[in-house]
């Protein structure tokens, strides 16, 4: 079967590269608006981009942008992206966790809440399989994190100590 991929730049590059070398050498906290970003991505191309489309390509981005450059993009909403400052990184990753921890949550109330009795056999087996595993999976998500909380908790509320500081 043949691909239906084909390369829509004459120098060869993807929508990923063309992000990547915008963004690789950007300082933190630089912003990249939609105009620009949409130019960039038409740029060697028969096909003009819209604003709309320029999230999917930053998402696809996104894994590359990380490991390469050890950089991630932010949405600044109606604007365009920024390059995230390396402390705001946590703050983004909790996000995405907690979207993830949603989405695991939803996966499983779509398992637990069908109608059995409108499956085959080999459907019902594998969806109490997918159940099974889902469902412990999740359930050590949940309390591997409350165990996380706790030790962040308790590392917040106790004090620093400053090893320069006089003593009393």
């Amino acid at each position: 079967m043949a691909s239906s991929f084909t390369v829509a730049r004459a120098d060869g590059r993807s929508n990923v590269d063309v992000v990547l070398e915008l963004v690789k050498g950007a300082e933190p906290g630089h912003l990249f608006e939609y105009g620009v970003l949409c130019e960039v991505l038409s740029d060697g191309t028969e096909r003009v981009y819209k604003a709309r489309e320029v999230p999917n390509v930053v998402r696809s981005a996104q894994s590359r942008l990380l490991q390469e450059h050890k950089r991630v993009l932010e949405c600044v909403k109606t604007v365009g992206y920024r390059v995230a400052l390396a402390g705001d990184h946590n703050r983004l990753a909790t996000g995405r966790v907690r979207k993830a921890d949603v989405q695991m949550k939803l996966g499983l109330k779509t398992l637990q809440h069908v109608r059995w009795d409108e499956m085959t056999e080999n459907q019902r087996k594998l969806a109490e399989g997918t159940l099974m595993v889902l469902g412990a999976l999740y359930h050590q998500q949940q309390s591997m994190e409350k165990r996380l909380s706790a030790v962040e908790n308790a590392i917040a509320m106790s004090k620093v100590v400053d090893p320069s500081a006089p003593k009393k």
